[in-house]
């Protein structure tokens, strides 16, 4: 069975036929063998095999990650590790409560997530002890370890493609949003909207608020492209000089050649917030006919580079 529904895959699969290169998929394209005369590589999900495996692990871990940027001065969202209780022999004697605690009540708010995994999901905003111990609880019921960030409020969010210490593209991630009509509530407003069905709400939102005539209201804290933000190109040539200059600077330290860099814009000024190995385009590729053939050159270098074509 084939997973026909994500544009990565049939963008590969147009490289390869344009290139003569042998298109192989496995377990319902989630894994896919591309093969030339002289090599053969296999992409998995969204992962390419040109980043080595170090690189790999440490883009995959949210608070090694922070170290590395850390260590090297890069302005980042720092973001602490705890292990699961569940994980005794790892887990420090004295618990995590205390160190917890200690960064809510350093911070005010706080961000609690996975230590791993991306998409924004099971990512929790706290500014209470209640609510820390619920969100832990419910990232250690499926989770082995979680990151705690202090919360910032976001102005924009950046994505930019690296592929070979050059910048693909950079894309803010607007925030999902209604648009106020004078008469209905933000709650009307979103129930209208059925592309608003899936998003998480901001608990923070008034929304029973009726916003003024083609006010914009966004209603989710989170800027994640599969929570409803949607992915908006970057044109502004000094904006596009400073998001390149912080993400190259993140290339260099790691050595990396191929990843998305989540830049954030907030009360700190510009700072990372996570770095993806796996390069995931597909909202991207969805929004316009001209974005979907920007993904797809970009894959296309990545693939050829690797298979030296």
């Amino acid at each position: 069975m084939e997973d026909n529904n994500r544009q990565f895959v049939r963008i590969v699969k147009e490289i390869c036929q344009e290139h003569g290169i042998t298109f192989q998929g496995f377990s319902s394209d989630w894994i896919l063998q591309l093969t030339t005369n002289c090599r053969t590589m296999f992409i998995y999900g969204y992962k390419l095999p040109n980043n080595n495996a170090a690189i790999e692990q440490i883009c995959n871990d949210k608070s090694a990650l922070s170290d590395i940027l850390s260590a090297h001065g890069i302005p980042h969202i720092p973001h602490f590790y705890f292990m699961s209780p569940a994980d005794k022999h790892y887990t420090p004697s004295q618990g995590n409560r205390d160190r917890m605690q200690s960064l809510l009540r350093q911070y005010g708010k706080v961000v609690c997530k996975p230590n791993t995994g991306t998409g924004g999901f099971d990512v929790w905003k706290v500014s209470s002890q209640r609510e820390l111990e619920f969100a832990a609880n419910e990232i250690f019921s499926h989770s082995s370890a979680l990151a705690i960030s202090p919360y910032r409020e976001i102005q924009t969010e950046y994505r930019i493609i690296i592929e070979n210490s050059t910048v693909g593209v950079i894309y803010e991630k607007k925030r999902p949003f209604v648009k106020g009509n004078g008469l209905d509530s933000i709650k009307c407003l979103i129930e209208k909207n059925a592309a608003l069905s899936d998003v998480e709400i901001d608990d923070e939102l008034d929304v029973f608020r009726v916003p003024d005539a083609d006010e914009i209201v966004e209603v989710s804290w989170k800027h994640n492209l599969g929570q409803g933000a949607c992915p908006v190109i970057v044109t502004d040539i000094l904006e596009q000089e400073t998001l390149s200059e912080l993400a190259l600077s993140c290339v260099d330290t790691l050595d990396a050649k191929f990843m998305s860099i989540d830049i954030v814009k907030d009360e700190c000024g510009l700072e990372v917030l996570e770095i993806n190995s796996g390069v995931m385009m597909e909202n991207l590729a969805e929004s316009s006919p001209h974005n979907y053939a920007i993904a797809k050159g970009i894959y296309e270098k990545a693939i050829l580079r690797y298979l030296e074509m």
